[in-house]
């Protein structure tokens, strides 16, 4: 069993020379930083989940259908890292589109189309889905989660691999609460 030797009100640890106090205030600090770090994570969870509520009414009232407003939340939430995006945040942009081509976007900043509202860019994905993939607004009732991200890659909407995406994807559809 190890010594403990004495300078005056510190405790030294034989061969380490460290204080025995400075090792109790580390796993103190330590275990603070876990607590810490819980509760900003349930914290951004809740706050996301507020979010992600509030988008999905916006496509609601757009005109998307449940489960594709649920889908179309959660992709937003994935492509914005939970609505904290830079391009989210400063760029109304919710699903990083391109300025060519998007009717409703007020330009382009950062490579990104702009917008001056939240609903205008829901306007475009809609458009987009439309020319892409139409029949979804038809028929969403036959369409599963990982069916829209597969159709969303077969139309070459996002570069990652599907499995990633669709990770991503159920996630965030995960925190939503429908009904």
């Amino acid at each position: 069993m190890a010594r403990q030797r004495s300078t005056g009100s510190t405790f030294l640890l034989p061969g380490f020379n460290i204080p025995v106090l400075s090792l109790l205030g580390l796993a103190i600090l330590a275990m603070l930083f876990v607590i810490v770090s819980v509760i900003f994570t349930s914290l951004k969870k809740v706050i996301t989940s507020s979010v992600i509520n509030e988008f999905r009414n916006k496509l609601l009232a757009a005109g998307y259908k449940e489960p594709l407003a649920g889908y179309v939340a959660a992709q937003a939430a994935h492509e914005t890292g939970g609505f904290i995006s830079f391009i989210y945040l400063f760029n109304k942009n919710a699903f990083g589109m391109k300025y060519a081509g998007q009717r409703n976007a007020a330009g382009e900043k950062n490579g990104y189309a702009y917008y001056d509202t939240i609903e205008q860019c829901i306007e475009d994905h809609k458009a987009w889905i439309i020319r892409h993939i139409g029949w979804v607004f038809t028929l969403p009732r036959l369409v599963s989660l990982e069916k829209y991200v597969n159709l969303l890659k077969q139309n070459s909407y996002f570069e990652d691999t599907v499995e990633n995406y669709l990770n991503g994807v159920e996630y965030y559809y995960s925190t939503i609460k429908i009904g």
